[in-house]
């Protein structure tokens, strides 16, 4: 794999859930690299490679993903698990919070890339959720039981760790949008005609890019990331005062 998409072994060390690192969006030269909390996964212009698919925030992302592709006709996941499993984890998934924005025209490593911003997103919102159901309890009994004050130390614990984790999501994010050499790095569907002539015509080349004046694809990823994304992080970092004095 390192020498097929000429990647540093240190980036494959993104993909080892038994190294914690903070969250990550690496663009290469033939793949972009992916390491945004329980989604590892490498892209490339025609698959997506997957290091932890048994987990069912990762399975959630390979049917949301099959399924927008499906819509559109193009791209494949590697992973073989396509079960309904939205309906398993309830309402709180991350179709029925963002829908399919997504243009039909944007090349499959971007729509590959939404998708796992979107999961990550969801998979934060619905641990701070879960804190804010477990600490509201907690909060209340401190006021009448003092033997509660570890449990709500355990609690701030939690919730600081959390808070970390989406300010680092949220950076890697920004990073991305601030960044527009790397993500005209990451249009590897741009840039595989160049890399094998034989299989890609003129006009496909052409085609890919944008003329007359219309925003260029990079650009429209841009703008789609900072609508829908900004809405979703506000969601995610809402948490009460209350919560912060703990």
């Amino acid at each position: 794999m390192m020498l097929q998409l000429d990647l540093p072994a240190q980036d494959l060390r993104l993909l080892n859930p038994l190294f914690v690192y903070p969250s990550t969006i690496l663009g290469r030269e033939k793949a972009i690299v992916v390491k945004l909390e329980q989604i590892r996964c490498i892209i490339t212009a025609d698959e997506v490679l997957l290091s932890n698919s048994l987990d069912s925030y990762v399975l959630l992302y390979v049917v949301e993903l099959q399924r927008r592709l499906t819509t559109a006709g193009v791209g494949g996941v590697s992973n073989s698990e396509s079960a309904d499993l939205s309906q398993r984890r309830g309402s709180r998934n991350f179709h029925n919070i963002f829908g399919n924005a997504s243009p039909d025209h944007l090349p499959f490593e971007f729509r590959a890339l939404e998708v796992a911003l979107e999961a990550a997103y969801t998979f934060l919102d619905s641990q701070a959720s879960e804190l804010q159901i477990e600490g509201y309890p907690l909060l209340d009994e401190l006021t009448s039981k003092i033997s509660t004050l570890e449990c709500v130390r355990a609690f701030k614990s939690r919730l600081v760790a959390l808070t970390r984790r989406v300010h680092k999501v949220k950076d890697a994010t920004e990073q991305l949008l601030n960044d527009k050499g790397q993500l005209t790095e990451m249009y590897l569907t741009q840039k595989k005609p160049r890399m094998q002539p034989t299989f890609y015509d003129e006009q496909s080349m052409l085609g890919s890019r944008s003329t007359d004046g219309a925003l260029s694809v990079s650009d429209q990823f841009l703008l789609l990331l900072a609508l829908q994304i900004g809405g979703s992080r506000r969601e995610a970092l809402s948490m009460p005062r209350t919560s912060t004095r703990a």
